[in-house]
């Protein structure tokens, strides 16, 4: 999980020095990766 955040907040900083679409579409993949991992994780347990 701390490899996950660690992407992110790499991936936020490279938006921020170069805002072109590869890193915001990169950006995105991770969030939606992120989320896809508490959902599993969340029906696994119930």
């Amino acid at each position: 999980m701390g490899g996950v955040l660690s992407l992110l907040i790499i991936g936020g900083v490279l938006s921020v020095y170069s805002n072109n679409a590869f890193v915001i579409a990169s950006y995105a993949f991770f969030g939606l990766v992120l989320t896809l991992l508490l959902l599993t994780s969340a029906f696994q347990k119930s």
